[in-house]
């Protein structure tokens, strides 16, 4: 079942699996928050959705990149500009801090989320930021507003045994043993 939050029909965030398939597929989310206790996951599959998501001649045009730290208008602006020759462009948001957003800046973020465009996938990966739902209602909020539109990937840490068989069938698809 699907919950419903104050009136709001919300999506739940999605596994690796789910994540894995949309991007095969290229049934993208408007939206992607990628996070967790590893980074190296986090930073692999933004680079899938990346070249899936913007990929092609057009790449240069259709792809930005900004620091967690650059104005909300700025990747409203990116993210509300249609791409050029192509169904999709990618604005990706690296280290997002919503913690240390001021009221401002959270308000925007909030109108930009509301209702992105079907023309681009917003990307959050958080490599160095730590998101921590339990602890902070900022992220809590952030959350709930990215998985409303998009989708939310927690990474968390792999045992032995999960990282084994990962790295076997990477192995196994590069033709190695």
């Amino acid at each position: 079942s699907i919950p419903i939050e104050m009136g709001v029909l919300c999506l739940p965030a999605i596994e690796e699996t789910m994540l894995k398939k949309q991007i095969r597929e290229q049934n993208f989310s408007r939206v992607y928050l990628l996070y967790g206790e590893e980074p190296y996951l986090v930073t692999e599959y933004a680079k899938r959705i990346i070249s899936r998501a913007a990929g092609g001649p057009m790449e240069d045009f259709n792809l930005q990149y900004f620091d967690g730290k650059a104005p909300v208008e700025e990747i409203a602006e990116a993210v509300e500009a249609l791409p050029l020759m192509a169904e999709r462009k990618c604005v990706v948001v690296s280290d997002y801090d919503a913690e240390g957003a001021n009221a401002s800046e959270t308000a925007k973020m909030k109108q930009l989320l509301t209702d992105p465009p079907e023309t681009c996938v917003l990307l959050f990966r958080q490599r160095s930021v730590l998101v921590n739902p339990k602890k902070s209602a900022k992220w809590r909020n952030f959350i709930k507003l990215v998985d409303q539109c998009g989708s939310s990937v927690f990474f968390a840490q792999r045992d032995a045994a999960s990282l084994a068989k990962s790295l076997s069938e990477n192995a196994a698809a590069r033709g190695y043993t």
